[in-house]
C-alpha cells in the first residue's frame, strides 16, 4: 500500500513539456551546419535538457553522480562469482579516490554523493546513510523489502531527486552492491512476464 506521504509526492509529478522552448530548440538544432538528425540521440538529449531547463540554450555546468550502495540478501544463495562485500570494497575505493569513477569525477568536475541504502559490513565514514545495516532480504525466502521499507525507499529517492534538481544541471545514477544483477533480473522477470531463463545470464 502506498503511504500518504509517498502518494502526495507522486501526485505532485506533472508532465514536463514547453512547446515554445521545444520549437526554439528544434529550429536551432536544424539550423546547424549538419544533415538533419545526423547527431542522432544527442539531439534528443539536447532537446530534453532544454525543456527541463526551460531555455533554448541549455548548458551543463554543475554535474553530479549519485551512488546508491546496497547489498542483496539473495547473495546467500551463491548467485554471484564475486566474493561477499565486494560492493563495500568498491565503495571504500571510491571514497579513497582510487576507483575509475573517482578519476572521471575529478577529470570532469563531477560531484559524487555516496549513499548507503543497506550495505553489509562496517560502512566507512563519509556516506549518507538512508538505511543503516543490511536492507534487502533474500528474495528466495522473503520479500526483499517490507511495504513500509519500500515506501520509505521511494520517498527518500524522490527527495534526493528534488535536491539534485535544485543543485545540479545534470545528475547520473549508479548502483553499487552485491547481488544486484540477480535482483534486477528477478524484478525484470516479474514486470515483463518473461521466463527467468530469458532474463538471467547463463552459461552452457
Amino acid at each position: 500500500m502506498i503511504s500518504p506521504d509517498l502518494k502526495t509526492a507522486l501526485d505532485s509529478i506533472v508532465p514536463l513539456f514547453d512547446s515554445h522552448v521545444a520549437g526554439l530548440l528544434t529550429r536551432r538544432i536544424d539550423s546547424l551546419a549538419k544533415a538533419p538528425s545526423s547527431l542522432g540521440r544527442l539531439e534528443d538529449l539536447v532537446l530534453h535538457l532544454g525543456i527541463v531547463q526551460g531555455t533554448a540554450a541549455p548548458a551543463i555546468r554543475r554535474k553530479a553522480v549519485y551512488l546508491f550502495c546496497g547489498d542483496h540478501g539473495v547473495m546467500e544463495e551463491g548467485v554471484a562469482q564475486s566474493s561477499q562485500h565486494s560492493g563495500l570494497r568498491r565503495v571504500q575505493s571510491i571514497l579513497r579516490g582510487a576507483d575509475p569513477l573517482s578519476v572521471l569525477c575529478r577529470r570532469f568536475q563531477i560531484e559524487a554523493a555516496v549513499i548507503d541504502c543497506g550495505l553489509a559490513g562496517a560502512v566507512p565514514a563519509g556516506i549518507l546513510q538512508l538505511h543503516p545495516g543490511p536492507a534487502a532480504s533474500n528474495i528466495t525466502r522473503l520479500p526483499a523489502l517490507t511495504v513500509d521499507q519500500t515506501n520509505q525507499a521511494l520517498l527518500a529517492g524522490m527527495n534526493l531527486a528534488a535536491e539534485a534538481a535544485a543543485q545540479f544541471d545534470a545528475a547520473g545514477l549508479i548502483h553499487v552492491g552485491d547481488g544486484a544483477s540477480t535482483s534486477a533480473a528477478a524484478l525484470f522477470t516479474a514486470l515483463s512476464g518473461h521466463e527467468a531463463s530469458e532474463t538471467c545470464p547463463h552459461t552452457d
